[in-house]
């Protein structure tokens, strides 16, 4: 990221593989969370931390597309390792014998500016691939409130325009604290950039802060 000066958000990378591409292939100096499509379709999760990096790849046409998205979850605060801490990838290699693909496209996204995205009216019912959500609402009391998480799996959500955070299943966060200034009576945008696919179209607001596995903490 940082050698195409971005700080944070999203990196995109893209390029044509062939059947002789197929086998075992890993990251390098991945950081921190890659999703790896095949031809639109998922067939890998990746984090830093996991101790197998390594994604199957059974590549059975010609110029198939392969896609590795890679997010920024934040930057480490102690250590020597500070000094390398750079965001995105350096490579994507063959284990069996360390062959490199390259030729790659790649798209910055630091999601610092939706204004410019493009929505269908058509929703699909099965959608297991990164893809922006967006719905209108209006308020008929401006308080304070928290916001449940959308019913995906990983995530960011903006209330107009301003990015409110970040959402993952695993908790202990379930709510997402959404202060009153930011509402407005009539046409509030909600925008969700869900990674994984939204299981329901759905939202939900609390007047409690919820997290696992502490009792709900409601507003003073």
């Amino acid at each position: 990221m940082e050698f195409f000066g971005q700080s944070f958000g999203f990196i995109h990378y893209e390029t044509k593989v062939h059947p002789c591409h197929s086998g075992t292939y890993f990251f390098r100096n991945l950081r921190d969370r890659a999703i790896t499509l095949l031809n639109g379709r998922p067939v890998g999760t990746t984090y830093r931390e996991d101790r197998d990096q390594t994604v199957d790849l059974d590549v059975r046409e010609e110029n198939s597309v392969l896609e590795i998205l890679v997010e920024n979850m934040g930057r480490i605060n102690w250590g020597l390792e500070m000094e390398n801490e750079r965001k995105g990838i350096t490579g994507f290699s063959k284990g069996d014998d360390d062959m490199q693909l390259c030729d790659w496209t790649i798209r910055p996204l630091p999601l610092d500016d939706l204004s410019k995205l493009k929505f269908s009216a058509r929703v699909p019912e099965v959608c297991r691939v990164p893809g922006f959500y967006r719905t209108r609402f209006d308020v008929g009391e401006i308080r304070d409130t928290y916001m449940r998480f959308p019913d995906g799996v990983r995530g960011c959500v903006w209330i107009n325009g301003f990015n409110l955070g970040r959402y993952w299943n695993i908790g202990p966060q379930r709510t997402l604290y959404l202060p009153a200034p930011l509402l407005k009576p009539e046409g509030n945008e909600l925008i969700v950039l869900e990674l994984h696919g939204l299981n329901t179209l759905r939202i939900d607001f609390s007047p409690e802060r919820i997290l696992d596995p502490m009792t709900p903490m409601p507003l003073p």
